[in-house]
């Protein structure tokens, strides 16, 4: 709870510094709504463990990439096909740095993991997209391709922190990209 409070200004406005990229508020709303949420599930239904089947829906933060576009918010949906298996759309958002400076992105993954421990899954995917960026003048619409890894944390058996490593292929950039994010299983 005390990190996401650094989301918002003295103010009680919300704010999302370019500079200092916002990794631990993130992570630290992840946290308090996993919580939340878990209070409230549970009220219902007590579960021993995670689901391994089902939909994930997440919500998370990358940093990396082109100065243009430093940071990008994005949402994701994975349909988990069999053990360890999952195919998804990959971090969907849009992110606005400036009246005249965003980015948008839209792209497919698909993910092998290890569902072998109960609070911990890593896993390495590769991911597909399509990224589309203004700065001032210029728009500039790209292909991506990046594989990476993935570390996700089961704070309760439904709700989970993620961490993430990708490296970014494209035609005009291309480096390491770094994210925390924060999901839910929903449906068995």
């Amino acid at each position: 709870g005390l990190l996401s409070g650094s989301l918002f200004d003295p103010t009680g406005r919300w704010r999302i510094d370019t500079q200092n990229y916002p990794l631990l508020p993130v992570l630290g709303l992840g946290l308090w709504g996993a919580s939340i949420g878990d209070a409230i599930y549970n009220v219902r239904r007590n579960e021993a463990e995670r689901p391994r089947n089902g939909i994930l829906l997440g919500f998370g933060l990358l940093t990396g990439g082109p100065e243009e576009w430093p940071w990008r918010v994005g949402g994701s949906v994975d349909l988990v096909l069999g053990y360890g298996l999952s195919i998804g759309v990959d971090h969907v958002g849009f992110t606005s740095y400036a009246p005249e400076r965003w980015d948008a992105s839209v792209g497919s993954r698909i993910m092998a993991g290890y569902d072998g421990w109960k609070r911990v899954r890593p896993g390495v995917f590769g991911a597909f997209g399509v990224r589309m960026g203004r700065d001032g003048e210029a728009t500039l619409t790209r292909i991506v391709a990046a594989p990476g890894g993935s570390l996700r944390y089961y704070v309760v058996p439904r709700y989970f922190l993620e961490v993430e490593s990708r490296y970014e292929l494209g035609a005009t950039w291309e480096g390491p990209v770094f994210g925390v994010g924060f999901g839910t299983h929903l449906l068995r």
